[in-house]
């Protein structure tokens, strides 16, 4: 059952999404695309700011910046200050969304956010792990991040296995993986672990695990 909905940028549908959810009753993270280009990411602040301002009651948060860190296009330090603006204008919780590792490398970006969005991705880790213990990584990654950002909720934005692609050492993409082996991504007993299933992405380059 689907109760929110994350939006990555307002570009395309992606702009759509916050129209589209509050005709369905649905909540929406709003999202704000940061690259090295500082004019974009000046339209998408506004567009995102704009999006928020007319759907009040759906936009319950902004993501600023995605995996922004991970291609190495801005320094933790630009946004930050992007976030704090985002967050003074416009008095929503704000967070920033990024593989963990790369949470672990600029902590200080903790100190601008609501809460943290991490990307745990098991069958793209520097060391890849195979689908049976893939469950049991994203717990460990998961408690890890809890420990190292007391306070913080930690919302899991990306979460997932791959359907096809290449053989990464003992990490196999498989359709099957995509169900029993990772029917454990989601804890019953845990409710306020969020998570967005990421499986197959038809955006991911050819042969790559996607």
């Amino acid at each position: 059952i689907v109760e929110r909905l994350e939006a990555e940028g307002y570009l395309g549908p992606q702009g759509r999404i916050a129209r589209l959810a509050e005709g369905a009753g649905l909540e929406v993270l709003q999202g704000i695309w940061l690259g090295r280009n500082r004019a974009d990411n000046r339209r998408e602040i506004e567009a995102a700011l704009k999006i928020a301002r007319r759907h009040p009651d759906t936009v319950k948060a902004l993501i600023v910046g995605n995996e922004t860190l991970l291609r190495g296009e801005l320094p933790q330090e630009r946004v930050r200050a992007y976030l704090d603006e985002v967050k003074r204008r416009s008095g929503l919780p704000v967070t920033y969304a990024d593989v963990w590792e790369f949470w672990l490398k600029a902590p200080e970006l903790a100190r601008s956010v609501d809460f943290v969005t991490i990307h745990i991705l098991p069958y793209w880790e520097d060391v890849p792990v195979a689908a049976t213990e893939a469950v049991a990584h994203v717990r460990e990654v998961r408690e890890t991040v809890a420990k190292i950002f007391v306070g913080k909720e930690i919302l899991i934005g990306e979460v997932g296995w791959p359907s096809e692609g290449r053989m990464r050492d003992g990490a196999l993409p498989s359709p099957g993986c995509n169900g029993p082996r990772t029917s454990g991504w989601f804890w019953p007993d845990r409710p306020s672990w969020r998570s967005r299933p990421c499986g197959s992405s038809p955006w991911s380059p050819a042969g790559a695990g996607r």
